[in-house]
């Protein structure tokens, strides 16, 4: 006797609604793992956007110089990307102030400015660079000089420094610091 086949198993009818039930579940099984490669796919690109913003960073950070014959103020950017700056304000004066040579006291004839900026809006400073924002440099055996620099720290030590800065996202940041370390 040959081989018994229950009838209907190979009927044409119940093969076609076999496959269309496989290619459905095939079907199902492909958009589940399209629709999570398209979620980690997003999630990577967050991850990866994030490390980006960060690999170019700037991190600013408003330094002072007090010694015998050299103050300075000036803003590094220890981070590593550039920092763009958007705004200097100056304020602890007589009046705010959007650069700190503004708040000196008058020079004396005969000292001068070694360095000194006027901070401008977009202006970037590199990565492990720095904007002077004021510097005096001189003799410390110089009565004269050393009066004027008592007279630049009285003034300096009363005031407060603000930068508003941007990295190339646009992100914005800031970072104040009060000058009181020349008052010491």
């Amino acid at each position: 006797m040959p081989n018994a086949v229950a009838p209907g198993l190979f009927e044409p009818n119940t093969v076609n609604a076999i496959a269309a039930v496989a290619n459905v579940v095939v079907a199902a099984i492909a958009l589940l793992v399209a629709g999570l490669s398209i979620r980690l796919s997003r999630r990577t690109l967050r991850g990866q956007t994030l490390h980006n913003k960060l690999s170019v960073r700037p991190l600013a950070y408003i330094a002072t110089g007090n010694y015998e014959s050299h103050i300075w103020v000036k803003i590094w950017n220890h981070g590593t990307g550039p920092l763009i700056l958007k705004q200097v304000a100056v304020t602890g004066g007589a009046k705010p102030e959007k650069d700190l040579i503004s708040c000196m006291p008058p020079l004396p004839k005969a000292i001068s400015w070694t360095d000194y900026q006027v901070p401008w809006v977009g202006r970037p400073i590199p990565s492990g660079g720095n904007l002077i924002l004021v510097e005096l440099k001189g003799d410390d055996r110089d009565p004269a000089f050393v009066a004027f620099r008592d007279t630049c720290k009285s003034a300096l030590k009363a005031l407060t420094v603000t930068v508003r800065y941007t990295d190339i996202y646009n992100d914005e940041f800031i970072e104040a610091r009060k000058l009181d370390w020349f008052g010491q």
